[in-house]
């Protein structure tokens, strides 16, 4: 859940052999995370709109605000449920880290990032994100990996069989 540039070591460049680290605010697929207790940092240009918007709970909690959810975070709403003693709870899937990888993959071939603050997170055109990248293949699998709906992203399986990763 904090799958960024600098979490990730090459550790062979001959080979690609890759290291993920910082694992500080990591969870488990299935966890859940209680807005009350959450207080993970998060790296803009690579957060799913799903914590983007957990972390919005929490700050419009702390400062008794009202907060409406972006019309690209809404999509995700079946992600949130509510309980009685936890106002907005997230449940931790894969996906999470899927959109944040495909933030990489942008971030790589474009050398900027895909948003820079919320708002133009909110805003973000997916078709423009294709156009932005030259290589087709990479624009089709960072589009599908930054879906708005995390249930439309594809799984780790489907990433690593991709062509383009193939080749």
């Amino acid at each position: 859940m904090d799958l960024n540039p600098s979490n990730i070591i090459c550790k062979d460049q001959k080979i690609h052999k890759i290291v993920l680290c910082d694992f500080e605010h990591s969870k488990n697929a299935g966890d859940n995370i209680c807005s009350d207790k959450y207080n993970q940092p998060l790296q803009l240009g690579f957060t799913s709109p799903e914590l983007l918007f957990l972390h919005q709970v929490v700050s419009s909690s702390a400062s008794q605000s009202s907060y409406s959810p972006s019309s690209y975070s809404s999509t995700t709403s079946s992600t949130y449920y509510t309980s009685k003693s936890h106002p907005e709870t997230l449940l931790v899937k894969q996906s999470i880290d899927i959109f944040s990888l495909g933030c990489i993959f942008y971030f790589l071939n474009k050398t900027h990032l895909l948003y820079n603050s919320q708002k133009e997170l909110e805003q973000l055109n997916l078709t423009k994100v294709c156009e932005d990248i030259e290589d087709e293949q990479v624009s089709i699998l960072v589009k599908c990996m930054v879906a708005e709906n995390g249930s439309k992203r594809p799984n780790i399986t489907q990433i690593l069989e991709n062509p383009y990763l193939k080749n």
